[in-house]
């Protein structure tokens, strides 16, 4: 499963060329539930010893935490007229991007629109910060850290503190475009609309059986959208008493318009693993939305890319109850065929957390580590879904 796009991902860091089979994101039979020990994928490369590292090196990197924290979540997860969602069905209604590899004017309108929570940098600080990595010159911060502690430092160091703030309450626009009758289930293509990030779409599936159901939400990996992830496994969720959500996510090709993306954000002081986790809340709230679903019992599942992103959300926030995960990564990466172009992945303030963020045993929430592309582990996905959700 979803093997073309992941096999053609290969990532480049700074002042390090680093094989594949280093930052591989398939795990083994040990690392494969809640509690296992996971080794970072970047052992080989990213151990420094701290006797070799001036500690007064990129300080900005490995500041202190700042003194802002947020709450989670509203913990009444339970729809009801605090989660302002309005929906409605129109076939006609057009997304205004012709494709969503290529749609980024949205987040440069999110720049402009998030300016007083911005920190930008020049083009210069973003190159030293990067050299700085890759030349072994910042040092990885140690545990332990408590839950909480680890929570505020991701959500300080990706800039989403003011995203999250009130997300129950920011008016979320879903219209719904078609509706696709199947034996079991019903399939509801979406159109997202949030006043911060702008549009992008997504695909529903929910059982006809007597609900509410436990919930998914599924981020794709690099090339892929919604249709893909269907495709490949979230057709199989309904008739397993699961309605899933897969969102499309923008900017997610390896490209252009994905480099421009991921340094317009690093530029302004914001990061595109943020806007992913973000938008990944957004469909955590319209789930928790739905009287078809049980708000109580939500889960996640990425592939590729849309795990390391996972990776990110589920320290992050406490409602969903479990995640399965096929990739673990570093938050710095290049796309070697692209001339040297930004991955999404890349935010140096979160790359000195990247073992303690993919140490899983760390998660009060279960996590799943399978296989990349979920290979043979379908039946097991679901039998752990099953016990936590």
């Amino acid at each position: 499963m979803f093997k073309a796009a992941g096999e053609a991902l290969v990532f480049l860091v700074i002042g390090l060329i680093v094989s594949p089979a280093v930052i591989s994101c398939g795990v083994s039979e040990d690392n494969q539930k809640h509690n296992s020990n996971i080794a970072s994928d970047d052992d080989e490369t990213d151990n420094h010893d701290s006797d070799n590292n001036d500690d007064d090196t990129n300080d900005n990197l490995n500041d202190d935490v700042d003194d802002d924290t947020y709450d989670y979540i509203d913990d009444d997860v339970n729809a009801d007229d605090d989660i302002n969602v309005e929906e409605w069905q129109d076939p006609n209604a057009d997304w205004d991007c012709d494709s969503h590899c290529e749609c980024v004017a949205d987040y440069l309108r999110f720049i402009e629109l998030a300016d007083r929570y911005s920190n930008p940098i020049s083009e210069e600080e973003l190159a030293r910060q990067l050299d700085e990595i890759g030349n072994g010159n910042v040092r990885l911060v140690e545990g332990p850290l408590t839950e909480d502690e680890l929570r505020e430092a991701l959500i300080s160091r990706m800039n989403i503190g003011f995203l999250r703030e009130n997300i129950d309450g920011r008016l979320l626009q879903v219209i719904t475009t078609e509706t696709i009758e199947f034996p079991e289930y019903r399939e509801k293509h979406l159109l997202f609309t949030d006043p911060y990030v702008g549009s992008f779409k997504g695909i529903l599936l929910i059982p006809k059986s007597a609900g509410p159901h436990p919930g998914i939400v599924a981020i794709h990996g690099h090339w892929d959208s919604a249709e893909v992830f269907r495709d490949e496994f979230g057709n199989k969720c309904p008739s397993k008493g699961y309605a899933i959500l897969m969102l499309t996510m923008r900017n997610m090709c390896v490209d252009y318009y994905e480099n421009l993306f991921t340094r317009s954000l690093l530029l302004s002081g914001f990061t595109a693993m943020g806007i992913r986790s973000y938008e990944t809340l957004l469909g955590l709230k319209y789930l928790r939305f739905l009287p078809e679903v049980d708000g109580a019992r939500i889960g996640l599942i990425g592939h590729s890319g849309g795990s390391v992103a996972n990776n990110l959300t589920i320290r992050t926030e406490k409602i969903f109850k479990a995640m399965v995960t096929d990739c673990f990564r570093h938050y710095i990466g290049f796309n070697m065929d692209g001339e040297g172009y930004l991955a999404d992945e890349s935010a140096p303030n979160i790359w000195p957390y990247h073992e303690l963020i993919n140490e899983i045993s760390t998660s009060s929430i279960p996590i799943m580590a399978v296989p990349y592309g979920y290979e043979d582990k379908e039946e097991e996905i679901f039998q752990f879904f099953n016990s936590n959700l």
